[in-house]
């Protein structure tokens, strides 16, 4: 063993020293983007109010700084000798140190200027964009000319962080007496370091992981790029591929055969409803097959069964096959017809319009309930960004007995507990409340572990549970004030995995109950050939007489003419339903075809026996060409 006197300088001093001067020019560069955009960002969020946008922002300003520095920490506190080595300390800061952290405020100052043009901060896809056929070699010219100030202070800033980094005078040197002295006091810093480097790209202790669209809990959606940061913004997307916009209408043709910009139609319908309040009922995997809905003649549903004789029901589609797909497709009328979910992609951040957002100007008041975990697939954050007045979960019920032991707070006691919460919310109001006790491993009470009907699937029980908890949800409510004057619709988020031969199918898979039910009300049939959960939010303000433009991806159920099929996407494949007819489309062209009608297990496609039909392949080209077009160009409001 080396017995020699070993001194060195405390690189654990040296390191908090480095990663406090990078922090500080990440906040910095967060803060030009407000002062570089002041006329922009003023109208909505005044200079005094940028100290509390600033703490706020800290949050994600350290997991960016934890990511873009993780490689210097872990290299720079190495529990042996060799890390103080000149060449290694060299080697490791420029690579892993200055490097790094140059292009972190260089991305910050980028979007600087990029940020008026877009209105949100760069995504992973800025390498897709750049790479495009040299797109951005081409205006790089242009970008130094017109924004040379700006390389001038991405160099000025580079050279302070080099220039604070090598001055650290007050630092004590560190005498080790041999390697095993060193190694014994560097390896519980080391372990403390990889602690404090986890818990700083999780961005903290909470459930999930911290993503961009979490910013939306904390401040408004104008406010948003001042909270978040671009390197945060890009780490967090750059495993998602970029949406590729394809063309298959012009513009005006594709805006003929459908137009995302509407307004509800003048008609008999419109306004039959007018002042109601508006509960969506969201089924945690209430495929139609456990229904009697689609012909069974046994199912575990015999209160939704009983209420769709009582409303207005349809045989409907699920556009995804996710609760966090879900979501936005009935509450914004945004299906998720991406490799991604639309709640943690790239997009998150583009400005949308929702039940809650629309209605608001209307009086209404709003409020998102869900007995799971804070945090559970984002939903209190796509709460806020939706402008949900409150969002309710298991925190907030606040009663741990009625804890399932996994997911939440079982259905029945936490829709009892709706029902009595909307006695005492303002109306008119609106209100979606998520299920969640027919999630697996599909428990329920043990008190109706031997009462509730099995079937051939775990979730079937579970289904009767949550079928029970309706009943006594409606129950109640049927007592309070606001019932009889409230339009109820009921829908799945998605399908469970298929018990019988046709819910394995194509169609099956994304078979789901939808239901419009008003309390003593004569609801007008529903005429669309196929409805999906895009159609609910268009379909809600048709019946509540909204007259003013709104940005949806379905059509009112109540429309003669509404007959844009209904779309489904799973890995690159969307599925077009319309009538009887079901299309796989891979994107180029229809790959299958079935009659529905005729071959209800579809083994029989006709794609390459006849011409594919048409109408349903043009207008869900047009549908999709727009989607992807919106999206990508955040335009998911009304253009003026």
């Amino acid at each position: 063993m080396n017995k020699r006197k070993r001194t060195f300088q405390s690189m654990h001093l040296v390191l908090l020293y480095r990663v406090s001067i990078a922090l500080f020019l990440l906040v910095l560069t967060r803060v030009f983007i407000y002062l570089f955009n002041y006329k922009i960002f003023s109208v909505h969020t005044p200079l005094n109010d940028l100290p509390l946008l600033i703490w706020q922002g800290l949050r994600f300003d350290l997991a960016a700084l934890a990511m873009v520095n993780a490689a210097y920490i872990f290299f720079s506190t190495l529990p042996f000798s060799f890390r103080n080595r000149r060449y290694y300390r060299w080697t490791v800061s420029a690579l892993f140190f200055y490097i790094p952290n140059a292009l972190a405020i260089g991305a910050n100052l980028a979007d600087v200027i990029y940020f008026r043009f877009t209105l949100k901060r760069t995504t992973g896809d800025v390498f897709n964009f750049a790479m495009n056929d040299g797109f951005f070699i081409n205006l790089l010219p242009d970008f130094l000319r017109d924004f040379w100030y700006m390389f001038l202070l991405w160099g000025g800033l580079c050279w302070l962080l080099v220039f604070l980094a090598l001055r650290r005078p007050f630092f004590n040197k560190l005498i080790y007496h041999s390697q095993l002295s060193f190694f014994t006091f560097n390896f519980p810093m080391f372990a403390i370091w990889m602690g404090l480097l986890v818990l700083g790209i999780r961005g903290g202790l909470q459930l999930k992981p911290l993503s961009p669209i979490m910013a939306a809990s904390i401040t408004s959606h104008e406010r948003l790029p001042l909270v978040i940061n671009t390197p945060f913004s890009i780490i967090k997307t750059i495993k998602n591929q970029p949406l590729s916009v394809p063309t298959y209408f012009s513009q005006a043709k594709a805006l003929h055969l459908f137009n995302p910009d509407q307004k509800t139609p003048n008609d008999s319908i419109n306004g039959s409803l007018k002042g109601y309040n508006v509960v969506v009922l969201i089924l945690e995997s209430f495929s139609l097959e456990h229904t009697t809905l689609n012909g069974n003649t046994k199912g575990f549903t015999p209160f939704l069964d009983s209420l769709a004789h009582q409303g207005v029901f349809a045989k409907g589609i699920a556009n995804g096959k996710r609760s966090i797909e879900a979501i936005p497709a009935i509450l914004s009328s945004l299906p998720t017809w991406m490799n991604y979910d639309f709640i943690t992609s790239p997009y998150s951040g583009n400005k949308i319009n929702s039940l809650p957002s629309l209605l608001k100007p209307q009086g209404y008041t709003s409020i998102f309930l869900h007995g799971g975990n804070n945090g559970t697939m984002s939903f209190d954050s796509y709460a806020s960004m939706a402008g949900f007045d409150k969002y309710i979960g298991r925190k907030e019920y606040n009663n741990d007995r009625d804890f399932d032991g996994t997911w939440g707070i079982w259905d029945e006691p936490f829709l009892q507990f709706t029902s009595n919460l909307l006695s005492q919310t303002k109306q008119p109001f609106v209100a979606a409340l998520f299920t969640l006790s027919s999630h697996h491993p599909y428990k329920v009470p043990i008190e109706y572990m031997y009462k509730l009907p099995k079937g051939p699937l775990p979730i079937q029980q579970s289904i009767a549970y949550a079928d029970q908890s309706l009943r006594r949800f409606f129950k109640s409510a049927s007592k309070q004030p606001w019932y009889n004057k409230t339009l109820f619709v009921l829908v799945a988020d998605h399908t469970s995995e298929g018990a019988t031969a046709i819910g394995r199918t194509k169609a099956g898979q994304y078979s789901i109950p939808i239901i419009f039910f008003a309390p003593g009300q004569q609801l007008a049939p529903f005429v669309k050939s196929a409805v999906q959960q895009t159609d609910i939010m268009p379909g809600i303000l048709h019946l509540l007489g909204y007259h003013e433009p709104f940005t949806a991806f379905g059509e009112s159920p109540f429309v003669k003419g509404s007959n844009a099929p209904a779309i489904s996407y799973n890995s690159g494949v969307f599925n077009l339903f319309r009538n009887d007819s079901l299309a796989e489309f891979n994107g180029k062209s229809v790959s299958e075809l079935y009659n529905l009608t005729n071959d209800p297990l579809q083994s029989r496609n006709l794609s390459s026996k006849k011409a594919t039909d048409i109408n349903i392949s043009e207008k869900g080209r047009a549908v999709i060409q727009l989607y992807y077009e919106k999206m990508k160009n955040n335009k998911l409001t009304p253009q003026q």
